[in-house]
């Protein structure tokens, strides 16, 4: 259930409200607990990613922000 409910599928009942709401809760006291490790897990987990570190260096925002198309 829970994967079906992040990708993105309509909720049918109030149970599979209450379910995505608890997995929310869980996710971020998960983050608010274990901080970056956490969030590189979720990120493997959710994005199939691998962070080695989760801030982007000066260069690297740069980069990113000069891609965007105008």
């Amino acid at each position: 259930m829970p994967c079906r409910i992040i990708k993105g599928e309509t909720l049918e009942t109030k149970s599979e409200e209450q379910e995505l709401i608890k997995l929310v809760s869980d996710i971020l006291s998960k983050v608010r607990t274990n901080g970056d490790d956490a969030v590189k897990y979720y990120t493997r987990l959710f994005d199939k990613v691998e962070m080695d570190r989760v801030l982007m260096t000066e260069e690297e925002i740069k980069s990113m922000i000069d891609a965007v198309p105008d």
